[in-house]
């Protein structure tokens, strides 16, 4: 009768402990499951920030600044149209995240109508196009490096040049411009003197 007893304590203790550790099982595959799962969205978005920035990089070195100025003047390279072409084909393969399909659609129909206009020949038909496609790449581009940056220790608008299109910064505010006359004093202040023209 003990021997019954004892068997049947250590087959309840046995099965508690075949629930417990069953348990702890579950747990522990349910933490590694949403590990697992979150390593890999984290990876999934790496690899979208990381397609975003080769777009900017490739859309960027292409001359939309002086294409526009160009056309507008009624001298188009023959570059134009295959540079076109190129902001088409990234803004189209480029898998935007959300808040940035806006912006690209923009800039991608910007570039789908220059390119109509330049493959027809089209000079005059090419000017808007031209204009609106540098514009819209403007607009864009800060939005997109935001994105990027986004999260990080870059702050949002590194890398990004300024629209004088030199690689330099914003313009200076008034307040901070010396008037025509006026010479930069060391501590940023304007002070009248001689204006070196004799």
């Amino acid at each position: 009768m003990v021997t019954l007893k004892r068997v049947l304590v250590l087959g309840v203790l046995g099965a508690f402990l075949a629930l417990g550790a069953a348990a702890c099982s579950d747990d522990s595959t349910e933490g590694n499951s949403n590990a697992q799962q979150s390593d890999i969205e984290a990876t999934n978005s790496r690899v979208q920030r990381n397609e975003v920035m080769f777009a900017l990089k490739v859309i960027g070195d292409l001359p939309l600044h002086d294409m526009d100025e160009s056309i507008n003047a009624g001298e188009v390279g023959d570059d134009y149209l295959p540079n076109s072409r190129d902001v088409v084909l990234i803004t189209s393969l480029t898998d935007w995240p959300a808040e940035l399909e806006a912006g690209a659609m923009s800039v991608q129909d910007a570039a789908v109508a220059l390119v109509d206009a330049l493959d027809a020949g089209d000079a005059e038909a090419a000017k808007q196009p031209a204009t609106d496609l540098h514009d819209a790449w403007h607009d864009f581009e800060h939005e997109a490096v935001a994105y990027t940056a986004e999260g990080s220790d870059v702050p949002p608008q590194a890398g990004v040049e300024g629209d004088d299109h030199g690689g330099g910064s914003e313009t200076p505010a008034a307040d901070t411009t010396p008037a025509a006359g006026t010479t930069p004093a060391a501590d940023g202040t304007a002070t009248e003197g001689d204006d070196h023209s004799e």
